[in-house]
């Protein structure tokens, strides 16, 4: 261990983020605090539903892609949620 590397981490997980990339014209319907259904296919309940809201939408859009990133916050009750997961978003309208 040198002195630029951290002796530990605090983490909190009781919030979590989901990063959706989106393009940009399915993007700009949706405004921060809309509400998203979120699915962690990997959980061993996983039809288990959380709801997120739309926390923070990019302010760019990726010039080669066009895709636009969205940040939804998910309520963690009891950490359930880990670091890496792939979930599946739902967003007003069906998609």
């Amino acid at each position: 261990m040198t002195e630029a590397e951290p002796m530990f981490r605090l983490i909190n997980t009781d919030q979590v983020i989901l990063l959706v990339r989106l393009p940009a014209e399915r993007a700009a319907t949706f405004e921060e605090g809309a509400k998203v259904g979120v699915r962690i296919p990997i959980l061993p309940d996983a039809q288990q539903r959380f709801e997120g809201v739309v926390h923070l939408k990019s302010k760019e859009i990726d010039a080669s892609s066009g895709l636009q990133d969205i940040k939804v916050l998910i309520e963690n009750p009891g950490g359930i949620i880990q670091a890496g997961m792939k979930a599946e978003a739902t967003f007003p309208g069906g998609q």
